[in-house]
């Protein structure tokens, strides 16, 4: 965890948070684990844990798949973005000519 957080193995800072989000998260699942075992004789005990357990496995998908639904919706969003720009672009274009083709026909 201290090789991710100082060499950042990726190129994109949000892929380095993420991976650096999962390993703690990892660590934390195998403490969850680990506590499911002999370690903790009450059962009780045990399933307050396996609950907090399946919460933690809940958010490690949730914080996952939203980065990945985020990632995709926002290069969606660039995308429309773009070619909204494109279109107002050639509707200026073609006002440009139509005058243009205007002031032509005004001079003969």
């Amino acid at each position: 965890m201290i090789y991710l957080g100082l060499v950042s193995p990726f190129k994109s800072n949000e892929v380095n948070k993420l991976e650096l989000f999962n390993t703690f998260m990892l660590f934390i699942v195998v403490y969850h684990l680990m506590c499911c075992t002999a370690f903790v004789p009450d059962i009780e005990t045990r399933e307050q844990i396996g609950m907090s357990y399946i919460v933690v496995v809940f958010i490690i998908c949730l914080v996952s798949f939203g980065s990945v639904l985020f990632k995709a919706l926002q290069e969606k969003i660039e995308k429309c973005f773009w070619r909204y720009r494109k279109w107002m672009n050639m509707k200026e274009f073609v006002k440009l000519q139509k005058e243009r083709m205007e002031e032509l026909k005004l001079e003969h």
